[in-house]
């Protein structure tokens, strides 16, 4: 079933059914992964065949932490926003390129935090863009409307230093003493061992993310071999690694599964699940409707003819429900129930926060009154880019 749909199209359909997934594809960037990244997935189908493979393994949602260690950068966050809506907050291992920087301190860390009787997933690799044009190593990127940008820049960066001492125009750097800008000297020195397979690939900017995936996943297995006894009781370590892919905003976010492993607490293989993903498990994830971006302002849905029944449900409750995107036009959400929601506040804590630390505010009211402050001096929220520097506890990222 194909029915070609306009912007106003989709809205006034979504004020009767209730739809949980939009997706937008730009027909030349999905192309372009295709041909380059072929295996690669949605990162919103990925979350949900992953959290399926592991209840069939004994992973209990509630009682699994996921870690992540994927890029600083802004446009990776909403991978970790799929997989976070399955499993909650995650405690986040990663730094520059994606490189677990946190290393097995923060792997222990993260392994003290598994609720009692469960496991953790681990996501980790390295992130290249692809632009509207199809260009990889670039993306579109939020409000910068003078073409796309490098991305990941730190790869970038580090595949330029490996050229120049592979050319001799420059000397390996020697690790360093000062920590400003530790952690892109160690992305360069990883990298420099792959510095011939990188220059004399056909396409180096698809051949980078791979072979930093390579070092990566290499750098992670030393940590979880060291730190996977922190692991408590029967606990299990899944492993997810592979290629992230940025897209333009409005298109689908991609992953390209490498790994996919289920180990012991002493390090044991128990599982090589990517082994087990076929076919059949994209047939059984929840999407509720897709479109393709065609030219101009039409929008195609295509719903397979055998599943058109899951495609949408009728909205009893309330007639009036609007669509509601996501910062990507991605993921349709219902509207916001905060105004209804109360906090409890627990009076002992509240009592040792204000005697300790006081002056303290809670982070939503900070949240509105730094908003209201940056706003009196000129800046607009559209315009403004956050960036967090916080201790990778997954208490934090609320």
């Amino acid at each position: 079933m194909k029915i070609n749909m306009k912007n106003n199209d989709i809205v006034e359909l979504s004020k009767k059914r209730k739809i949980k997934h939009v997706v937008f594809e730009d027909a030349t960037v999905k192309k372009t992964i295709v041909e380059k990244f072929p295996g690669a997935i949605k990162t919103s189908d990925l979350a949900y065949i992953v959290k399926s493979k592991l209840s069939e393994n004994g992973f209990i949602d509630a009682k699994t932490l996921l870690a992540t260690s994927l890029c600083c950068d802004e446009v990776n966050r909403e991978m970790e926003q799929d997989f976070t809506s399955l499993y909650k907050h995650n405690f986040s291992m990663g730094g520059l390129a994606g490189f677990a920087f946190g290393g097995v301190t923060s792997f222990g860390a993260m392994a003290h935090h598994i609720p009692d009787d469960g496991s953790c997933l681990i996501i980790f690799g390295p992130h290249v863009g692809v632009d509207r044009d199809g260009v990889v190593g670039k993306v579109n990127r939020r409000g910068r409307c003078n073409g796309s940008g490098i991305c990941c820049g730190s790869a970038t960066a580090a595949a330029g230093y490996c050229r120049s001492v592979k050319e001799g125009t420059v000397n390996p750097s020697p690790y360093p003493d000062d920590a400003v800008d530790a952690q892109q000297t160690y992305v360069g020195n990883l990298l420099l061992p792959h510095a011939d397979r990188i220059s004399c690939s056909s396409d180096p900017n698809v051949e980078l993310p791979m072979a930093l995936f390579d070092v990566q996943h290499e750098f992670m297995r030393r940590i979880v071999d060291k730190a996977c006894g922190e692991v408590a009781g029967e606990g299990k370590i899944a492993i997810l690694g592979g290629v992230q892919i940025n897209t333009p905003e409005g298109t689908s976010e991609y992953f390209l599964p490498k790994v996919f492993e289920i180990r012991d607490n002493k390090g044991a293989l128990i599982k090589d699940v990517i082994c087990n993903v076929t076919v059949n498990d994209l047939e059984n994830i929840p999407h509720l409707l897709t479109i393709e971006e065609d030219d101009g302002d039409d929008y195609m849905e295509e719903i397979n003819a055998n599943r058109a029944s899951d495609c949408y449900t009728e909205e009893k409750k309330d007639d009036d429900v609007m669509i509601k995107f996501n910062s990507r036009s991605k993921i349709c959400v219902p509207p916001t129930l905060s105004s209804n929601l109360k906090i409890f506040e627990d009076a002992t804590v509240t009592n040792t926060i204000a005697l300790k630390f006081p002056g303290a505010v809670k982070s939503a009211d900070l949240a509105k009154l730094i908003k209201s402050v940056l706003h009196d001096n000129g800046f607009d929220d559209a315009k403004t880019l956050l960036a967090t520097s916080l201790c990778c506890d997954e208490v934090n990222r609320e």
